[in-house]
């Protein structure tokens, strides 16, 4: 199974098992959004998303560890908090939280775990880890989703396909994916207007259903006018799931 990999970009989708859906009406579409920003959206930059019936698709860059460090967020201390076999990574866990807290205003804006590997050597020991922790938080959103849908609506065992699919995605191939993403509830004959649908994103500059890095996305596309007349026109070409 591909492993994410920090700093890279990645085509994540699941489908519900066998004949069921994942979504029986919009508060569940709500409810997976919300659910997705509290695990997710931590450790990743989002350029598009796609909530169907029986199944999703998102485009996403895996967020570097010092990203994440960055963002305030505490989940990767609490996941190597309290295991044994984590016991040297949450030592040097501590240690980089310390020296990169101390020299948070002098990290210059943009930078990645490549450029600060020097000064940080803990960013390249964690990185596995890290990854590691990624996985774990894709999991336990799909766990979370699951088990409230189960209970709201009588049902047991597994909603969606194990394991969840991942699909690594060269800068080149990008626009069409993310155009391909946006546009699928086009593509499968749920409306003939994308615009009628309200889970499929960003369709516009202020898309607030989930975070999404807009600066990234427009650069992608060369602009904000570029990349709204390609979900118009649907440029794009059907993708091979």
């Amino acid at each position: 199974m591909e492993r994410l990999q920090v700093e890279r970009y990645y085509h994540i989708y699941n489908h519900a098992n066998g004949d069921d859906n994942i979504f029986r009406n919009e508060e569940n579409m709500r409810f997976f959004l919300m659910k997705y920003e509290e695990h997710v959206t931590p450790v990743v930059d989002n350029l598009a998303y796609s909530l169907l019936l029986n199944h999703f698709h998102s485009v996403v860059r895996i967020k570097s560890l010092l990203e994440y460090v960055l963002t305030g967020h505490e989940g990767f201390l609490i996941f190597l908090t309290g295991k044994l076999k984590y016991a040297n990574q949450l030592a040097d866990y501590q240690q980089l939280l310390k020296q990169i807290n101390q020299n948070r205003a002098n990290i210059p804006k943009g930078s990645n775990a490549g450029d600060l590997n020097s000064l940080y050597p803990e960013l390249r020991k964690l990185t596995m880890v890290y990854e590691d922790f990624v996985s774990k938080q894709y999991s336990n959103f799909f766990s979370c989703y699951t088990q409230s849908f189960n209970k709201l609506f009588g049902r047991r065992g597994s909603l969606f396909m194990k394991p969840f699919k991942r699909k690594p995605v060269l800068s080149s191939n990008l626009r069409n994916l993310i155009i391909y993403v946006i546009c699928n509830p086009l593509h499968h004959g749920f409306v003939t207007n994308i615009y009628d649908w309200k889970y499929t994103g960003p369709k516009i500059e202020n898309d607030t259903r989930i975070s999404l890095d807009m600066d990234a996305l427009f650069r992608i596309f060369d602009g904000f006018e570029n990349f709204k007349y390609s979900i118009e026109n649907n440029r794009y070409t059907p993708i091979k799931e």
